[in-house]
């Protein structure tokens, strides 16, 4: 399907990146069932399941989000949130995640230099 042989190695990196980002992005479910299966995995409650069920079939790819105050490195704390928004993104949702300088600076969770630092490096950490 596609042919790369004539590409230097780093620009076929380059291009295999891009075909396993592009690849990603067709995940397609015949079965709701395993959509809902893999939202509701992991989770307390889901408040209204019904709703769930109608954006399931009425949106191709609805959009979840996620914010975090970049206040310090990325640690094991986060996995929770990052596996939920990893299989979120598996039942077809388009996954944003908010970094919330703002919010970490008002806070005073450090001066406006380290929370710039930090937000890149999490940038960097959600990246694909």
């Amino acid at each position: 399907m596609f042919s790369c042989q004539w590409l230097a190695l780093d620009k076929m990196l380059v291009l295999n990146i891009s075909l396993l980002t592009w690849l990603s992005n067709l995940v397609v479910f015949v079965d709701l069932g395993q959509r809902i299966s893999l939202v509701e995995a992991n989770t307390v409650e889901v408040v209204l399941r019904e709703e769930l069920v109608e954006l399931l079939q009425s949106k191709k790819k609805p959009v979840v989000y996620c914010g975090y105050e970049p206040s310090g490195a990325v640690h094991l704390g986060h996995f929770v949130t990052m596996n939920k928004l990893l299989a979120m993104e598996k039942a077809g949702f388009k996954v944003k995640i908010l970094l919330a300088d703002w919010h970490a600076f008002l806070n005073k969770k450090g001066d406006w230099d380290f929370i710039k630092k930090m937000s890149a490096t999490w940038k960097n950490v959600f990246k694909k």
